[in-house]
């Protein structure tokens, strides 16, 4: 992992997103660019009760100020490379871009506390971006703290023709870090899955050659709560999913549990796209 791409909005949950991604990048020896996507911003007149618009030359000096401060806050020491971007445009689709442009190996995005309700409903940026990404995607919850990933948890739905492959970012984490892997199976009360699973082969198998690996299973119909329980009483330092794609039916019927993750975690989480 060389190149990590930072989104930010300057919130306080973006800070944390860029402190974890510096962080991070200095325990992989990995460049750092921060982005932030901009508009022109209409803005309130409150004499007139009317609306302004910040033009786009405006609004672009107001970010790069942004991420100069960010950059001074969070570099991690002389040595670390780290860059910043601004960006005109539609924000989801700019930061793909970039994140293309860039060769990023990892996308680090922050989650607001507030007002998850309402994005549940109506979508949110984060979770538009866990839907269209090829890059691996690091959610970092406002009220997280960068720890090293010494303990790492899979919600372990891996299928038998899943290409593991997917999971080559996890693999560099196990490596950098010695990471102890726990990989969960949560399995819906009152089916036959558990059955299932006992009959046909571990998915995973191959990598337990270099993998430590410790299977757990638990029964339950909260995916998102059994994960971030396990991740409590575990010292779990990272929560990793794989975003698989769904029918429009089937997200608004069933939903989808790395989607109801985004909201849920607690701790980090790590959303690896399936390849096409």
């Amino acid at each position: 992992m060389k190149r990590i791409l930072v989104a930010t909005d300057f919130s306080a949950a973006a800070d944390r997103a860029v402190e974890y991604g510096a962080k991070l990048a200095a325990a992989l020896d990995a460049a750092v660019t921060i982005l932030a996507v901009y508009q022109e911003i209409p803005v309130p007149v409150t004499d007139t009760m009317s609306l302004a618009v910040i033009d786009a030359a405006d609004a672009r000096e107001l970010v790069e100020s942004g991420l100069l401060r960010q950059k001074d806050l969070f570099k991690q020491g002389k040595t670390q490379a780290m860059n910043t971007r601004s960006v005109k445009g539609p924000v989801v689709a700019s930061i793909l871009e970039t994140a293309e442009e860039e060769n990023a190996d990892l996308l680090v995005v922050g989650m607001k506390s507030r007002g998850k309700a309402l994005r549940r409903v109506f979508g949110s940026t984060v979770t538009a971006l866990a839907r269209k990404t090829t890059t691996p995607l690091l959610v970092v919850p406002e009220e997280a703290r960068y720890l090293p990933p010494s303990a790492i948890l899979l919600g372990n739905d891996v299928r038998p023709d899943t290409d593991l492959h997917v999971l080559d970012t996890l693999r560099e984490l196990v490596a950098v870090f010695s990471s102890r892997l726990y990989a969960l199976r949560v399995i819906q009360k009152g089916t036959k899955e558990f059955i299932g699973i006992l009959h046909q082969p571990n998915p995973l198998g191959s990598l337990e050659k270099t993998w430590d690996i410790k299977y757990e299973y638990e029964m339950g119909d909260d995916v998102a709560e059994h994960l971030n329980d396990f991740g409590g009483t575990h010292n779990i330092g990272m929560v990793v999913m794989m975003a698989r794609p769904h029918s429009l039916p089937q997200r608004w019927f069933v939903g989808s549990h790395t989607h109801e993750m985004i909201f849920e975690a607690r701790i980090p989480l790590l959303i690896l796209p399936e390849r096409k």
